[in-house]
């Protein structure tokens, strides 16, 4: 979460909808204390987007990214550990369900990390190849990439519980395949801006 606080707002739109997600799996598992932390640092959360979308009057900071990362971390470990108590757990194949809650953090941080040491540089070199930049670099705001962002982290979020029945080696497949097309999407973005400035062209070229 730390990584993926890059722009306005989108730390605390991915985080916000991941605690009520584990809010409420937490609460149908009957655990009321930890689904208590995650409403109410949900709540918080709501709070502060107020005042963090573009243009933010606020910022979450380093320590707040890292302490949203924790929080939502042990959160996960906890939804696992009280459904591996369960005969019949809420959600079949946990483990890949929580995986779900964190996959654009987890993933961009993998993507990043990889395509860093692939050029020769270390993981913790800073750059501009984040999720999020693949738009803010094509020119668009950092309102439009955190919205994109957080829809699809919604869309991901109802894919894995649906896909809850499935065997977990063809869910992360599928997880993994989205999140590469995401990226392919992302990156093709800037041929719409392209597209839509030459057509702008060409209306105001016409004559009346």
């Amino acid at each position: 979460f730390n990584l993926i606080d890059g722009i306005d707002g989108l730390a605390g739109g991915l985080g916000f909808m991941s605690l009520v997600t584990l809010g409420i799996f937490l609460t149908i598992s009957k655990d009321l204390n930890y689904a208590m932390i995650a409403f109410a640092l949900a709540g918080a959360l709501l709070g502060f987007l107020y005042f963090n979308f573009n243009p933010a009057r606020i910022f979450m900071g380093d320590t707040g990214s890292l302490v949203l990362g924790f929080v939502i971390a042990v959160l996960c470990v906890q939804l696992m550990k009280v459904n591996a108590l369960y005969t019949a757990p809420v959600v079949p194949n946990i483990y890949v369900f929580t995986l779900g809650i964190v996959m654009i953090p987890v993933f961009d941080t993998l993507r990043v990390f990889g395509t860093r040491m692939w050029h020769g540089r270390t993981p913790f070199s800073a750059d501009k190849t984040h999720i999020h930049h693949l738009i803010t670099n094509k020119g668009y705001s950092h309102g439009l990439a955190a919205r994109i962002i957080c829809v699809v982290h919604g869309f991901i979020l109802i894919l894995v519980y649906w896909m809850k029945d499935w065997t977990p080696e063809l869910q992360i497949i599928i997880l993994f395949s989205c999140m590469l097309l995401l990226v392919y999407c992302l990156n093709q973005i800037g041929v719409l801006k392209k597209y839509s400035k030459t057509e702008q062209g060409v209306l105001t070229a016409q004559p009346e």
